[in-house]
């Protein structure tokens, strides 16, 4: 076949290859048998991956077969403990347990600190002891906060006021006093300093800490002291209206006793019945002094003998009654160690009895007032005048009172400064004259 096809074309020669491949290919391919060793490495692999098969289905089913066999062990573990607890709750008690058993050893634990718990009064009155402390620093810290930004008024009175151990500083209270005589001249037309001055000195007097309220009334007297006839008829007539006008803070009026006096301890500042004592004396005394005299007693200073012989025993027995609440302010020593009440007491002292910068005390001016009231009756009683009754009566009083203070309270008043006292007991006229006044008097109303 190849030499007849060898003369032929290249192309039919090419043809002629395909159509024997094409023909003798597929008969080949199936006549031809496959080796005993590749048949048999053909069924070992077949064999080897059925068997990775089977293996790997079993090791899956074996898992979850395990998976599932553990949890009903654990379940039937767990029913067992829970009707373990079921059939031992009945007789479960701490006599039954153990000494090594857990569960008495953590009621032991248990017991102990619910020994170390406090009870609930404790955690009540803790709770309120904290509340107020908090609220007493909020206080404080909101007045400074107020102080700082301010004015230079409002500055001075609220740290003239601190709630501190410390006295009133003078640089605040004298600024505080210099705007008395400076501010009504300078004011709009439609500003009522007087009535400003009080208010805030109120708002002040109604706050809770006592050391406030102490300070506060030691302004007030420093500013009756200061004032003069005129300044101080207006600061009375404005004292008299807030009386009966209503505080809006405090809900209650002006200048009320028992307001002042709702103060409470806020644990830095022990409140105690003799701090109470004297806050009271000392209020009721600055409200006395303030109403009826002016800075420096111009009221009694200025009548002489031709005056009214009726107002003058008035004005006599208005400062008998102002001393006679002076002399109430007198404390223990261990309170007079606080600063705040030395300072307050040593304001009154000076007003009424041992006066400084060369002003006159109370006492000093009564006693001459005294004098001069002496003499005028006897005068009018030569003039062939009479004299009322009450006059007499009231005269008789005063003379006696007088008398027995200078021999008693007096020294007692003035205990720590012998010179000073004894100038003020010259300052009254004479015992002898004293008793021949009053025998005086009785015969004329005899």
């Amino acid at each position: 076949g190849y030499l007849w096809f060898a003369p032929m074309r290249p192309s039919v020669w090419a043809v002629a290859c395909l159509v024997v491949l094409a023909t003798t290919t597929p008969s080949a391919a199936k006549s031809s048998p496959r080796t005993p060793t590749a048949a048999k490495r053909g069924s070992a692999a077949s064999k080897r991956a059925r068997d990775v098969g089977v293996e790997v289905e079993c090791q899956r089913q074996g898992v979850e077969e395990e998976s599932e066999c553990d949890y009903e062990e654990e379940e039937d573990e767990g029913e067992e403990d829970f009707e373990g607890d079921e059939s031992e709750s009945d007789d479960y008690g701490v006599d039954s347990l153990d000494d090594g058993s857990i569960n008495k050893w953590v009621l032991g634990k248990v017991d102990s600190l619910r020994d170390r718990l406090p009870d609930g009064d404790t955690v009540v009155a803790a709770s309120k002891d904290m509340k107020s402390t908090l609220a007493s620093r909020a206080r404080t810290a909101f007045r400074e906060i107020k102080g700082q930004h301010s004015s230079e008024f409002e500055c001075a009175m609220i740290k003239g006021t601190r709630p501190d151990d410390s006295p009133a500083k003078e640089k605040h209270v004298s600024r505080l006093i210099e705007t008395i005589q400076v501010f009504p001249r300078t004011s709009a037309y439609n500003s009522d300093y007087y009535f400003m001055m009080l208010h805030k000195l109120w708002s002040r007097m109604a706050e809770h800490d006592w050391r406030t309220v102490a300070k506060s009334l030691f302004i007030f007297h420093r500013m009756a002291v200061s004032v003069d006839p005129s300044l101080h008829l207006e600061f009375v007539q404005r004292f008299n209206r807030m009386q009966r006008l209503t505080h809006k803070k405090t809900k209650a009026t002006y200048y009320n006793l028992e307001t002042l006096l709702t103060v409470r301890d806020d644990g830095a500042a022990p409140f105690g019945p003799g701090t109470a004592k004297f806050l009271r004396a000392y209020a009721v005394f600055c409200f006395e002094r303030f109403l009826s005299f002016s800075g420096r007693f111009e009221e009694l200073d200025s009548l002489d003998e031709g005056a009214d012989l009726h107002k003058l025993l008035g004005q006599l027995k208005q400062a008998r009654r102002v001393l006679e609440k002076s002399v109430q302010l007198k404390t223990s020593k261990s309170l007079l160690r606080h600063e705040v009440v030395a300072q307050c007491s040593a304001l009154a002292m000076a007003d009424c009895f041992v006066a400084e910068r060369g002003r006159r005390s109370l006492w000093e001016v009564f006693g001459e007032r005294l004098g001069a009231l002496l003499s005028a009756q006897r005068t009018e009683a030569e003039r062939g005048g009479r004299l009322a009754p009450s006059d007499i009566e009231a005269t008789s009083r005063l003379v006696e009172w007088a008398g027995s203070f200078r021999g008693g309270r007096l020294g007692k008043v003035v205990v720590a400064n012998p010179r000073a006292l004894a100038r003020l007991k010259k300052t009254l006229p004479a015992d002898k004259e004293l008793e021949e006044h009053g025998r005086w008097l009785a015969g004329l109303a005899a």
